[in-house]
C-alpha cells in the first residue's frame, strides 16, 4: 500500500474512527495494519516524507496501545528520528523533530 494513498488514508482514517470510538485495541489494529502494509512499499529510513507518515504512525500506535507494547512504538519513533538527525544533520526540520522526539 502506498503512502498518502487513497487506500492508505481510508485505513488511516477508519482506524481514526474506531479511536474516537473508544475502540483503542481496534484502531491499533488497524496502524498495525497499516504500517505492516506500507512498509512494505516505503522506506522510512530512506525517504524524509515517509519518516513523517510512519513516525505519525508509531506515535498513534504509541498513544493506542498498552504499555507493555506502547513502548517499543515509541522506541522505533525515537530510532527513525536519530537515523534521520544522523543522515542530515544540518537540516533545520529534521534537527527539531528530532530534539521533539528525542526530549531534548
Amino acid at each position: 500500500i502506498a503512502l498518502l494513498s487513497e487506500a492508505s488514508e481510508l485505513l488511516r482514517a477508519a482506524a481514526e474512527q474506531e479511536a474516537a470510538d473508544g475502540n483503542h485495541a481496534r484502531a491499533a489494529e488497524l496502524y498495525r495494519e497499516l504500517v505492516e502494509k506500507a512498509a512494505s512499499g516505503s522506506k522510512p529510513e530512506a525517504d524524509l516524507a515517509n519518516a513523517c507518515a510512519f513516525s505519525r504512525f508509531y506515535g498513534r500506535l504509541a498513544e493506542l496501545t498498552p504499555a507493555a507494547e506502547s513502548g517499543q512504538w515509541k522506541a522505533r519513533r525515537m530510532a527513525l528520528w536519530s537515523h534521520w538527525r544522523a543522515q542530515l544533520p544540518a537540516n533545520a526540520f529534521v534537527a527539531a523533530r528530532a530534539k521533539q522526539e528525542l526530549g531534548e
